[in-house]
């Protein structure tokens, strides 16, 4: 999970600088995500009025418009 944080995690900012060239050949599935990004989501999904459980991984989370298939239901 990416963003800003209060405090200084050394080997984190060692890891982002390293993959952002290498990036792209990471699945969707387990590719950093902002949580900004996570958090437009999961607003676009509240507004959806979707009832039941699902679960959003991966590109799912990338989706932001709620009409778009996405995430399973359980």
């Amino acid at each position: 999970l990416m963003g800003k944080r209060d405090e200084v995690r050394f080997a984190e900012e060692l890891g982002k600088r390293f993959l952002q060239p290498v990036r792209r050949l990471i699945p969707m599935k387990y590719r950093p995500i902002d949580a900004a990004e996570i958090a437009k989501k999961v607003l676009a999904l509240l507004e959806s009025e979707k009832n039941g459980v699902y679960i959003y991984e991966g590109a799912a989370l990338r989706v932001t418009d709620p009409s778009q298939p996405s995430g399973s239901f359980r």
